[in-house]
């Protein structure tokens, strides 16, 4: 009689002898259900823990435990080294709340301490003093769960500091306030530092979301130098010293939110490429709602509200007609400059080039006249300016102007279209000591009160200039007549008009 094995490793005689050939099958199998048993439970023990389920484990007993792990032929051993592989990959983020902890100092300080992902959340509506908080480890999430951080009077540093170790964070519900009128020195709100190292970093995929940042003495928010990424969506920084928001590193965003200065000198300032403004009210600042310079190469200003600013709405200012590829799309500019008739434009343009400027509106608030004193001017060095379906109301005392006639030479536009008075008023363009120089025509369709061309001026600023030409003019259309200017073959000037059909006259010839 033989004696054969299941696939569970029971044996199993041909017959019904407990005992054959001294081999005791019962006490075989018995011991045999005990190992399957004590192995089921292990796993159930390994489950139990790794599903993060309280309390104890199922208990095995020693012996049992040291078979299941040490054997190699276990297959408890091989699944638990399988698990605990994978367990060593996810890690669970530790939570830190603010509540278990004497100071918020001390919840920061309890975080740092640890490399794994971290949750610290603040409790509700609750008032905490800043003490040099600083977060430098990845993975971050500071739920503020609108409770305030507020600087103490006289502490002049940072509200909130975040280390270039830190990416992949996310700061969601907070309000930070720094105490403006009782700080002497420096103190700003939230801060990314920048990355100083050499080694290649990857982007920060950090978020701020639902975040006030109000009365700090400087500025109210710096991204540091390659920090790459940080998105700041429904954030709003207001009453801040000098300004409001800088961008040093570039692929950054700011989006959905205010930069309201009410002391502060600038909204926004861009010394870096591709970045995103948008969708946001940009207001009251004392030199410029949004400042670019000659390294926001790729800048989007998308769509924002940009009013009431008293230096005026945008100036990007380069060096050497840098080429910013700058888009200025779909804004609303409004009162950019002192009250009355101001000295200040919505937007202005020096040493810049290739500049977009498309579905803006520039308008006069309530009705009355603009307190801007140009909607586009373009200073020295400004080169190919690209535009298009621009609303430009013409209660402005001057829509734009160039103020060298190098820029006017490399054809340079405001204007797409040809400008046309609708009737409620006259289009006036303006530029200061020198004509106006176009290369298309500036027409007015004159279909209901006619068309003139009234050139005023003080100290002899105000005249029409010819230039002579070498050849003569094209015939214009029947009905129709061309001035223009042209050597009489004897080295003298002569004003001449040319008719439809090819005929001078000459009005006057130098005498």
């Amino acid at each position: 009689m033989t004696i054969t094995t299941t696939p569970l490793g029971f044996q199993k005689p041909d017959g019904n002898e407990p005992f054959r050939q001294g081999n005791d099958v019962i006490s075989a199998n018995a011991q045999k259900a005990q190992d399957l048993i004590a192995a089921d439970k292990a796993r159930l023990a390994l489950l139990e823990k790794s599903a993060g389920f309280p309390g104890d484990p199922v208990e095995l007993a020693d012996d049992v435990v040291q078979v299941l792990v040490t054997d190699p032929a276990s297959a408890t051993a091989a699944a638990l080294d399988e698990t605990y592989a994978r367990l060593q990959v996810v890690e669970r983020p530790q939570r830190f709340y603010a509540g278990h902890y004497d100071t918020l100092a001390d919840v920061f300080a309890a975080r740092d301490a640890t490399n794994a992902p971290a949750i610290i959340e603040l409790e509700p509506s609750t008032t905490y003093q800043a003490a040099n908080l600083r977060i430098d480890k990845p993975r971050t999430s500071l739920k503020g769960e609108e409770a305030l951080i507020t600087l103490p009077p006289g502490a002049d540093q940072d509200a909130l500091r975040i280390g270039p170790d830190a990416m992949f964070l996310k700061i969601q519900d907070l309000r930070m306030a720094g105490n403006y009128a009782n700080q002497t020195g420096t103190s700003r709100g939230l801060i990314f530092e920048p990355y100083t190292g050499v080694d290649f970093r990857f982007s920060d995929r950090t978020k701020v979301e639902h975040v006030s940042i109000d009365g700090f003495k400087n500025e109210g928010a710096v991204i540091g130098e390659r920090r790459l990424h940080v998105i700041m969506d429904d954030v709003f920084i207001r009453d801040y010293g000098t300004v409001g928001l800088t961008m040093l590193s570039s692929d950054c965003k700011f989006l959905n939110g205010g930069l309201g200065g009410i002391r502060g000198q600038y909204g926004v300032k861009l010394h870096a490429g591709s970045n995103w403004v948008q969708s946001s009210g940009i207001w009251s600042n004392t030199v410029a709602g949004v400042w670019m310079t000659e390294k926001a190469n790729g800048v989007k200003i998308l769509t924002n509200d940009i009013d009431n600013n008293l230096g005026g709405g945008l100036r990007a200012v380069g060096v050497a007609s840098d080429s910013l590829d700058a888009s200025i799309i779909g804004n609303h500019f409004r009162g950019n400059s002192t009250s009355g008739d101001g000295l200040h434009s919505d937007i202005y343009l020096e040493q810049v080039s290739n500049i977009t400027l498309a579905s803006n509106r520039a308008y006069a608030q309530l009705g009355s006249t603009a307190r801007s004193k140009y909607i586009v001017d373009a200073g020295a060095g400004v080169d190919s300016v690209r535009d298009g379906g621009n609303d430009f109301a013409t209660a402005y005392p001057t829509l734009g102007r160039w103020s060298t006639t190098a820029a006017s030479a490399r054809k340079n536009r405001v204007y797409a279209v040809d400008l046309i008075s609708d009737g409620a008023g006259d289009v006036r363009i303006t530029r200061q000591g020198v004509g106006i120089q176009v290369d298309n025509d500036i027409t007015s369709p004159g279909t209901v009160l006619g068309s003139r061309l009234s050139v005023t001026g003080v100290g002899g600023q105000g005249f029409i200039q010819l230039t002579e030409q070498g050849l003569t003019p094209g015939n214009p259309a029947a009905n129709g007549s061309r001035i223009f200017s042209r050597d009489n073959g004897s080295g003298k000037t002569q004003t001449c008009v040319l008719y439809a059909d090819g005929s001078i006259g000459v009005l006057h010839t130098q005498a």
